[in-house]
């Protein structure tokens, strides 16, 4: 805190400094009374002191103010409302331009400028000319006669150091306008003021007027260089620097301006340096604002380049009649196109065939209706697959309802395409199962029903009433394990079950299970072939939930084979894993049907007229209880009645 107030004391007594240093200057130009001059600096001194300091500034204003005008012979009451004046000329003006304008020191624009011009060289000057001179007229240090000539100079000279001196402190101080300077070449700026000295030399190297007076006007090309390539700074140190020779030269007597009185001559130079430098300001405030839009137009469409690589849809435009005309960088990617064979209409060479005609004729419509529309095709991708793509389209219209361009975006949508399939596919397959649920359940009842019927009318007789008993322990059993898998399933699913793992030997399992199957083999008059490698497999595994793998591959075997064929089990080692086969010679499998055959529900024949019964649920079991154990099931066949292969893998314990 304590170095911060020192520091703004420097800043104070450097600000009082440069004031009364300006102000000896300008009172050396005061030819109409010692304390007026047409020639006043610090007016833009002090003004840009209390804009870029703060309204604090004020006792360093007022202080050099008072020791400028006590050393020019004027009295203590005299310099105390002079200084008063000075100091409220330049609270006032930057009042007035921080709570009208907002104003930014930078002078990039144009209500800065103006600001500048109206509450600062206009406005707060009046109360500096009118307090200054009515302080000199009241303690008789001039008459009032003179109140108005004096006023008018007074005014003049202080509006004029807003106009020259304080843009070129504010620009030079703030960073946006000096950086402007500094990314321009210096010799460039070094050759502009070479240029300006010589046309100073030109005009102001002769005594009274001749016809180079005319070449006065060549400093405006000057100006116009400065505000086209350095900004606001560099066009306020031009104009300053060009103020500061013609003030000399034409004191001195030379020039176009030293004419009549010194005074009289300054006056008009002072109005042709109000024209010049405004002249170049608002050009370098309008090259600076150009400027400015198109870095933010450049900064836009970067951003929007990025943005559109950034994004996983395809961005594009063409022009109104529908043809590219520019590079349109995410087609390329997503489609392999290059620039020259999207051009035009070659970007429907990626179009499926089925699609082309359909797509043509929706975007004729909407070139002829200028409307926009939304469409759904297939794209062939770089990738060489086609995708499925949602496309939008709109146009852009000009202020009188002209399309000037379409813009639109394609969408790919393919896994969505793929979601909804699926989903499809998912609720016919769970429809066909609520059927066959149905069906499967209800065959059990009629032999039920039946046999309740029989028993009813044959009561005395035992050996019926045995036979229709076992006919409904035997779809009851059937209903049994039709239930159980689907509470299996279900449990698998939810992560219900839980295995109960101990150490066995996969060959026993697989034999017991091969004797609980025997007599249905028999039944159906089909050979067992059985191959065990010699010794025990050891596996660890929950016994029940293998033997119900076991059972489940056994029993579609027998349940697919026709009377008389072949199934061949075997188990051996592969590795460091246990390897189980179940092999027919049945109906076999579809190709098609082949990578769903471990899906819940799947079947080849859906049909209610089929033979083999059963819900589609025994190969998913089989599946899910091998992956339990850290095993795989795999499924093999040639085709239609080429027989079947599954071959379950299991980790094998060390010997």
């Amino acid at each position: 805190m304590k170095t911060g107030r020192l520091q703004f004391i420097g800043l104070g007594l450097l600000t009082a400094a440069v004031y009364v240093a300006s102000a000896k200057m300008g009172l050396r130009l005061a030819f109409v009374a010692e304390q007026v001059t047409v020639v006043w600096p610090p007016t833009g001194i002090a003004l840009s002191a209390v804009l870029l300091l703060g309204y604090r500034i004020w006792p360093a204003i007022t202080l050099g103010a008072l020791i400028v005008n006590l050393t020019t012979n004027t009295g203590p009451v005299t310099s105390l409302g002079i200084a008063t004046g000075n100091t409220l000329e330049a609270l006032v003006g930057a009042y007035l331009l921080n709570r009208v304008i907002g104003f930014r020191p930078s002078l990039e624009r144009f209500r800065d400028f103006f600001g500048l011009i109206f509450f600062g060289a206009m406005v707060s000057t009046m109360v500096s000319s009118t307090i200054g001179v009515t302080s000199l007229c009241l303690t008789g240090m001039q008459p009032w006669e003179r109140f108005g000539s004096l006023w008018g100079v007074w005014f003049l000279g202080d509006g004029m150091g807003d106009v020259i001196v304080a843009p070129l402190v504010l620009t030079l101080v703030a960073s946006e306008s000096r950086r402007r300077l500094r990314s321009r070449d210096l010799p460039e700026f070094i050759a502009l003021l070479i240029l300006l000295a010589g046309l100073h030399v030109l005009v102001f190297g002769w005594r009274g007027p001749t016809e180079l007076r005319y070449y006065l006007y060549a400093i405006f090309p000057l100006l116009i260089w400065s505000a086209l390539r350095f900004g606001t700074c560099g066009t306020a140190i031009t104009v300053f620097i060009t103020s500061s020779m013609a003030i000399f030269s034409t004191v001195e007597g030379f020039g176009p301006f030293a004419i009549d009185t010194i005074n009289e001559g300054l006056i008009s130079l002072q109005l042709f340096m109000v024209v010049a430098a405004s002249t170049g300001l608002i050009m370098a405030i309008a090259v600076t604002g150009l400027d400015e839009a198109r870095a933010s137009l450049r900064r836009s469409e970067q951003r929007y380049k990025s943005l559109v690589l950034a994004s996983s849809q395809v961005v594009w435009s063409t022009d109104a009649p529908g043809e590219v005309v520019e590079d349109l960088p995410t087609w390329r990617a997503f489609t392999g196109q290059t620039k020259e064979e999207m051009m035009g209409r070659g970007w429907m060479r990626k179009l499926h065939p089925d699609d082309i005609q359909r797509v043509s004729e929706v975007w004729e419509h909407s070139l002829a209706t200028r409307t926009s529309h939304e469409n759904e095709f297939r794209v062939l991708a770089a990738d060489g697959t086609y995708r499925n793509v949602l496309a939008r389209a709109v146009p852009v219209l000009e202020p009188n309802g002209n399309i000037r361009e379409w813009v639109g975006a394609l969408t790919d949508i393919t896994e969505k395409k793929n979601s909804e399939r699926e989903m499809q596919e998912a609720n016919r397959r769970k429809d066909e199962f609520l059927a066959m649920l149905a069906h499967e359940l209800r065959n059990p009842l009629a032999p039920i029903r039946n046999a309740v019927e029989i028993i009813r009318s044959s009561k005395t007789d035992t050996a019926r009433i045995d036979w229709t008993c076992e006919i409904i322990e035997r779809q009851v059993q059937h209903m049994s394990r039709l239930l159980d898998d689907l509470l299996d399933v279900s449990r698998i699913t939810h992560g219900q079950i839980r295995l109960n793992k101990e150490s066995t030997d996969l060959t026993t399992l697989v034999r017991r299970s091969l004797d609980a199957s025997r007599t249905v083999l028999e039944k159906k008059n089909l050979r067992l072939v059985t191959d065990f490698v010699p010794g025990p497999v050891p596996i660890s595994a929950d016994v029940t939930r293998i033997e119900q793998v076991i059972t489940n591959l056994l029993n579609n075997a027998v349940k697919f084979t026709p009377p008389g064929g072949q199934i061949t089990v075997s188990v051996h080692h592969e590795g460091d894993s246990a390897m189980l086969r179940v092999v027919d010679n049945g109906r076999g499998i579809a190709p098609d049907l082949l990578p769903r055959i471990f899906q819940l529900f799947e079947q080849g024949d859906r049909s209610l007229a089929r033979s083999e019964g059963g819900l589609g649920i025994g190969l998913t079991l089989v599946q899910n209880l091998v992956r339990m154990h850290s095993g795989t099931v795999e499924a093999k066949s040639e085709g239609p009645g080429r027989g079947s292969e599954f071959m379950v893998r299991l980790p094998m314990m060390p010997s």
